[in-house]
């Protein structure tokens, strides 16, 4: 249907006579995943029951500041589901909502006590839940998945702003740990292991993987004075509660990945841009 209705404007502009003086640009917002019935984690739940904490999930709903306020002192965390695919948590920190929480607070939501046989209750461990991410200081952030824990950590350096992603802990078999899985390919594992690159070189050896750009634009995310205290991605065609069929919004390939192409008088046919974000979309128009 997309194709038909693309092609019924684009014959109207070329009976028109103006298609010889027009660009064309097709491009999307964000990807749109088919999720299933049976492929759904309620994590809501889960931190309610597993975790103890107080939870609100979504608009709390009270205008008037002092009930709001007196509402927000019984809870612990504040959870705003993102498209189906995204859980932005906020925690209340040792002085109230008013103070961040502490890295302690953060890393037991994620990682859990640990019991005396070493094993952990893991939110990561979740069916469904692909990673979660949680800033530690502006510019770091950790980032914790079934494959251990890293460190996104970014600098600003004689002008230029790089990033790096290193490992926090080791594998079975006493290796680094591989969160964002990059290591499976030699080139992206020198890559890693050549420690700093820019945002661009980022998008460049990161666009074909699971995880495409995700290293400058999760240091990019916690930057936001609003942003959340932990965010919570979900797995390939999973989401969390409240979904319908269909759902975006995590950190995925497949929520990322999206159509770009360009035509109009003067663009070479069949070129290719080998990769980009959308935020590309208008400086490419205006140049």
């Amino acid at each position: 249907n997309i194709d038909r209705q693309i092609g019924r404007v684009v014959e109207a502009m070329e009976r028109a006579g103006l298609a010889d003086r027009t660009f064309f640009v097709l491009v999307t917002d964000h990807a749109h995943v088919p999720t299933h019935e049976g492929r759904t984690q309620d994590v809501v739940g889960w931190l309610q029951q597993r975790r103890g904490l107080r939870v609100h999930e979504g608009d709390i709903g009270i205008a008037d500041a002092e009930r709001r306020a007196a509402y927000l002192a019984k809870l612990d965390a504040l959870v705003m589901n993102g498209s189906h695919r995204r859980l932005a948590v906020f925690l209340r920190g040792p002085g109230g909502w008013s103070t961040p929480p502490t890295a302690q607070q953060v890393r037991a939501l994620v990682e859990g006590p640990t019991n005396p046989t070493g094993g952990s209750q893991r939110l990561c461990n979740l069916p469904g839940v692909a990673l979660a991410a949680a800033p530690i200081a502006p510019g770091r952030v950790q980032v914790f998945s079934r494959r251990g824990a890293g460190l996104i950590e970014r600098r600003e350096e004689n002008g230029r702003t790089t990033y790096r992603l290193t490992s926090l802990t080791s594998g079975p078999d006493g290796r680094p740990a591989d969160p964002l899985d990059c290591r499976r390919e030699t080139k992206l594992s020198q890559f890693l292991d050549a420690g700093w690159h820019d945002s661009r070189e980022w998008l460049a050896a990161t666009a074909g993987t699971r995880y495409p750009d995700f290293v400058p634009q999760i240091a990019q995310f916690f930057d936001a004075p609003r942003s959340c205290d932990v965010v919570v991605f979900a797995d390939e065609d999973w989401s969390f509660k409240g979904h319908t069929r269909g759902a975006h919004g995590s950190c995925l390939d497949r929520d990322m990945i999206i159509p770009m192409m360009f035509a109009g008088p003067g663009l070479p046919r069949g070129a290719t841009i080998e990769c980009a974000r959308l935020v590309d979309v208008m400086p490419t128009i205006l140049d």
